[in-house]
């Protein structure tokens, strides 16, 4: 390996899609001179061809010609598109000069740039291809992050819907101490928040009760501290 190989960065596979064997070679050396990382192209002639090997070689970025033998590059853009949900790589589209219009509709249904056949350079080819690639990741991350906060949020709604919490203004006896729920009826304490929460009851006896109901053992059970303070 060079001392420039081993420079370079990530290594990545690119599906040139061209009918033009002159041209997918000349793309294909292009490449090879990014000094920011090492490109292997993998090349098809056809929008058939290109479908199959972006199953079989899971290339990281897509040079698309327009014009292809049995379709056009909006079609195979649309096709990637409805089998994987939306496109799997990122995809430069091959335009002829004038035909700027049609690159921009390519970009409007997922291709993220385009370059002009006639104006390449393989400086400028090789950035294009970066950018895209670098633009994909951003995306990625992007969805990946929404889709973890998504379900974070579906999480959170689930164990709301789970936990009752008391809130607001409770109508309380001043003298029995039963609560009015919202239908009306009156309720033991336990009883009421029980329903309106997630809390459960253990009974006892506090200090002052037991030197009430029992004044004869209060203070022996106290002294013991059988009766748990609160």
């Amino acid at each position: 390996m060079s001392e420039s190989e081993q420079k370079r960065g990530s290594a990545y596979r690119i599906l040139i899609v061209d009918d033009s064997p002159e041209d997918r070679h000349m793309y294909a050396r292009y490449l090879e001179r990014s000094r920011l990382h090492h490109y292997t192209g993998i090349e098809a002639d056809s929008m058939a061809e290109a479908l199959n090997l972006c199953s079989a070689s899971a290339p990281n970025c897509i040079l698309l010609d327009y014009n292809l033998p049995d379709g056009d590059g909006l079609e195979l853009l649309k096709q990637l598109a409805d089998s994987c949900g939306n496109l799997p790589v990122p995809v430069v589209i091959l335009t002829g000069q004038g035909n700027e219009e049609i690159a921009v509709t390519a970009m409007k249904e997922g291709a993220l740039d385009y370059v002009v056949k006639g104006k390449m350079t393989a400086e400028a080819l090789c950035r294009t291809v970066h950018k895209a690639i670098e633009k994909a990741e951003l995306i990625n991350t992007i969805r990946r992050q929404q889709d973890e906060k998504d379900t974070l949020i579906a999480e959170l709604r689930d164990a709301l819907e789970q936990v009752k919490t008391l809130r607001g203004i409770i109508p309380i006896c001043a003298n029995c101490k039963q609560i009015r729920d919202d239908k009306g009826y009156w309720l033991q304490v336990e009883a009421y928040v029980s329903r309106h929460s997630e809390a459960q009851f253990s009974h006892g006896i506090c200090p002052t009760c037991i030197e009430t109901l029992y004044p004869s053992v209060s203070q022996v059970v106290l002294k013991n501290k059988s009766v748990p303070e609160g």
